[in-house]
């Protein structure tokens, strides 16, 4: 089930100025081990690239001045703030490099009637408003 489409953001600390695009590439860029986003920054030529096994590694990394920027997707990122508690306002988007579809997924072992009852109560919440709602409230 499409969920939402994810813009791919990359972050620095608010003390920092803006920069571009060309600005960044040249910067020690924090990723999820293992992320296909790693590919995203590949493609644009981003060369000092460094993993890390999760968010609060990356806003870790980035507050310590490891990384100069993170690059995620922008309601996970921000998502992690909220739970790691950092402060939003410490941090400041930059730029977007890309998106994509966000999906609800399961296991190919799913039984096939248990899917279609997932989707269905999904649909259901569409119509309802609730999904409308839930998006209001936590991806700003």
């Amino acid at each position: 089930v499409p969920l939402m489409t994810v813009r791919y953001g990359l972050y620095t600390l608010a003390t920092e100025s803006r920069l571009g695009l060309d600005e960044l590439r040249g910067q020690r860029v924090g990723v999820l081990r293992g992320s296909p986003l790693l590919g995203n920054l590949r493609a644009a030529q981003f060369s000092r690239i460094h993993e890390a096994k999760d968010y609060r590694d990356l806003l870790r990394l980035l507050r310590d001045g490891t990384l100069d920027a993170v690059y995620a997707g922008t309601p996970m990122l921000e998502a992690a703030m909220d739970a790691y508690g950092q402060a939003r306002p410490l941090f400041v988007l930059q730029t977007t490099l890309g998106e994509g579809t966000l999906y609800m997924a399961a296991s190919l072992g799913l039984d096939a009637a248990e899917a279609q009852r997932w989707v269905a109560a999904y649909r259901q919440l569409e119509e309802d408003g609730t999904v409308t709602r839930l998006r209001r409230r936590y991806i700003r």
